[in-house]
């Protein structure tokens, strides 16, 4: 595992993170919930199965990276052309691990952009994608709902830096990129975890070329903490109106799970479409 971190994924300031819930920012802070999420997405990679973790034995166990790896193949297959999309952004990216799959599929090759206003989790998301050196510590599901667990992960097993990504900690409106840049925009898990969803996706829509696909993911889960209740949504399809949009693929149940803390197990089922600006 290199040492060096590649100039192209540097970190950007933003100054306005308007368009993201505080409350979400918040739990976005806790060591706790950085380790449930890291295990969610990045556990098939960089935890060895010969080490499994003893508490699953009590409860079904997530399944690490399968939320990217289903999401990232329906792009696959809605894409509407042969050659694949040279430039990307996935906005709130979390820890990378989508943009991970794109450039496997060699989505991307021009450039690869993770927007992701939540500090550590950009820290991880440069560790994942640009090869940013720590310890080989990872944050793991707590044991109880304070408290994180750590693992010591092999540093052999951590992906090679990625000389296209480029990290940002802004939301979509800060993405230091012009206006229809982009083959290729996604939205995963986003929508309801953001005080107005039609803003959000308004803000990806810039960036998104004429001819673009735009791909939104969400379990449609909302709260009133991060989403006022006028702004919820029941299906995706009220984000993407028909006379600014053709909507070309759609998915009613991506499994999403999350191992919150011992004994906690949750599993959303996300709601995906794909749809192409007019």
């Amino acid at each position: 595992m290199g040492q060096h971190w590649p100039d192209n994924c540097r970190v950007e300031q933003g100054s306005d993170v308007s368009s993201v819930s505080p409350k979400v920012m918040e739990n976005y802070a806790s060591q706790a919930f950085l380790g449930s999420y890291l295990y969610t997405d990045w556990g098939d990679v960089v935890l060895p199965e010969a080490e499994p973790d003893p508490r699953l034995a009590r409860a079904e166990p997530p399944i690490a990276g399968r939320f990217a790896r289903a999401t990232a193949d329906l792009v696959t297959q809605w894409w509407p052309s042969a050659e694949p999309p040279a430039r990307v952004c996935d906005v709130g990216g979390g820890t990378g691990r989508f943009l991970y799959e794109m450039a496997r599929r060699g989505f991307g090759d021009e450039d690869r952009v993770l927007s992701e206003p939540a500090d550590l989790f950009n820290v991880w998301a440069r560790r994942m994608l640009c090869g940013e050196a720590f310890d080989g510590w990872l944050p793991t599901p707590p044991r109880d709902s304070e408290r994180p667990d750590f693992r010591r992960v092999n540093l052999a097993d951590v992906p090679k830096p990625d000389s296209k990504a480029t990290v940002y900690p802004v939301p979509a409106e800060q993405v230091p990129r012009p206006a229809g840049y982009f083959d290729l925009v996604t939205l995963l898990n986003v929508v309801d975890r953001v005080p107005d969803p039609r803003q959000v996706v308004s803000a990806a829509a810039r960036l998104l070329r004429q001819g673009g696909l735009l791909v939104i993911a969400s379990p449609l889960a909302y709260e009133s903490k991060y989403t006022d209740e006028a702004n919820w949504i029941s299906d995706l399809h009220e984000l993407v109106p028909t006379d600014e949009w053709s909507v070309i693929g759609e998915h009613e149940g991506v499994p999403y799970e999350f191992l919150y803390y011992d004994r906690h197990l949750t599993r959303y089922y996300s709601q995906v479409i794909a749809a192409t600006k007019r």
